[in-house]
């Protein structure tokens, strides 16, 4: 049964604890959840597939370069340049830099402003982009002008968050992305932090963009709602309570920690979530108490007993952003099932002087076959079989097409291409030639509003034409 987890009545058994099983701990990490409830056949094929075995999307290369970034600011250097490749203390105190106040800071910092910050970052993206590929994987992107609007982002993203470290003070280095793991109600979790720093009671969250977890019902990843803040915030205050180190790095007051892991009280609303927009200067807090246990409870039940029945269907609210509506190496589409979304694919499909199609002629069959050539490498991307058979004194013909990259636009170049053979198919044969077209099963989702216009400009009627000699 689907709950509706927005109604605040079902809040109300935030107390009762869910039930452990025997031999129930299990190891269950925050991307596999975000991954679910995003969609659950995109969790299916990372269970199955690996993302190493795709391509690596623009956006999700320019996230990577900006925690990249993040990190070699705070490679310190001296007056006098840098002792070591990586620096991790400067100055006659020979300080670290979560030690550091805004002045000092701003002496060792490797860039000196904002602006050189996000100068720096963005002429490493151009050359990223120029290559074409980031840490050996190849990148695909949603539209052809994506790597330079993504990318132009960068600058004001450096200068927000140079801004945000000169005010709020530097993290801990070893909580940059600090990746950990904790144990809840019988189960196992790994999570990460993005930013961590002393005295503060605050995981911080910078991001490229708004902050969209997709763990959450529905995918819809609201930072008031999303039960990754919940995870993170609960992972926080069971490491404080439980490890004395973390305690310490952290500066948080023992007699805080010592309620964190009591049960059944588990999070304090002194725990503050802060996410930083970068792109636009937007920060969000959130804070989190044990009433919203129980929606982090209802969210994780329902990963379970999905887990359990093998039930992963397809939700397609985020195919835009999905890794997997992407195209492989092989020029394959990774996700088998229809999207409402082109894929992601490398630059040189948007240029349509690379696509071409190959006209086959079999005895009773037409086969038009798509193809992509980039340098000495062709890929066939789609095809439309046409086969015909004599009823009556008319020629009936059916259709069949599959395609690897829907929405480039060559669903349009393929049915121009298929009117002109059926059209040279009557003449030749001199009958009339009715064509049915099959629309739901071949060209419903990506590209469908175009296809549909340029049928009706092609005078198709109900998705069937009548050619005559």
């Amino acid at each position: 049964m689907q709950l509706d987890l927005f109604d605040r009545e079902q809040e109300e058994e935030v107390f009762l604890e869910r039930e452990v099983k025997e031999g129930d701990i299990r190891l269950i990490t925050e991307s596999e959840l975000r991954r679910f409830f995003r969609c659950p056949y995109s969790y299916f094929l990372g269970r199955h597939k690996g993302l190493t075995k795709i391509p690596l999307s623009g956006s999700a290369a320019l996230v990577i370069h900006f925690r990249n970034a993040r990190k070699g600011l705070f490679n310190l250097k001296d007056e006098g340049g840098r002792i070591m490749p990586y620096q991790t203390r400067a100055g006659k105190d020979w300080k670290m830099a979560e030690d550091m106040e805004a002045e000092e800071l701003a002496k060792h910092l490797a860039n000196k402003s904002g602006d050189a910050f996000g100068g720096a970052m963005w002429g490493r993206w151009l050359r990223v982009v120029d290559r074409g590929s980031f840490a050996g994987r190849e990148l695909i992107w949603s539209y052809d002008s994506q790597p330079g609007h993504r990318g132009s982002q960068l600058k004001t993203a450096g200068q927000t968050y140079y801004d945000f470290v000169m005010e709020n003070g530097a993290p801990v280095l070893g909580g940059i992305d600090l990746t950990t793991s904790f144990q809840f109600d019988g189960l196992a979790f790994k999570v990460k932090f993005p930013e961590l720093r002393k005295g503060t009671l605050t995981v911080d969250d910078p991001g490229l963009w708004g902050f969209n977890s997709y763990f959450s019902e529905r995918g819809i990843g609201d930072i008031n709602t999303s039960s990754l803040v919940t995870l993170r915030l609960l992972a926080y205050a069971s490491l404080a309570q439980k490890f004395w180190l973390f305690r310490e790095k952290l500066q948080i007051p023992e007699e805080m920690s010592e309620v964190w892991g009591g049960n059944p009280f588990h999070l304090d609303d002194r725990l503050i979530y802060r996410h930083v927009n970068c792109s636009t200067g937007e920060i969000s807090e959130t804070r989190r108490t044990d009433r919203q246990l129980g929606l982090f409870r209802k969210h994780l039940d329902r990963f379970l007993a999905a887990e359990e029945k093998q039930d992963y269907p397809i939700s397609r609210k985020h195919c835009g952003s999905c890794p997997w509506n992407a195209v492989d190496l092989a020029g394959k589409s990774v996700c088998d099932l229809p999207q409402t979304t082109k894929p992601s694919a490398p630059m040189y499909y948007f240029d349509p002087l690379n696509y071409s199609i190959e006209v086959v002629n079999e005895d009773g069959e037409i086969s038009l076959r798509g193809s992509i050539r980039h340098g000495e490498m062709v890929k066939e991307v789609n095809r439309m079989d046409l086969e015909h058979s004599l009823h009556g004194e008319d020629l009936v013909v059916y259709s069949s097409y599959e395609s690897h990259a829907r929405g480039f636009g060559f669903e349009n170049r393929m049915i121009e291409e298929m009117d002109r053979q059926l059209s040279r198919l009557s003449r030749v044969m001199r009958r009339n030639v009715i064509h049915r077209l099959h629309f739901d099963r071949d060209f419903k989702y990506a590209g469908q509003r175009s296809i549909e216009e340029l049928l009706g400009v092609l005078d198709y009627v109900e998705n069937e034409k009548v050619y005559t000699p």
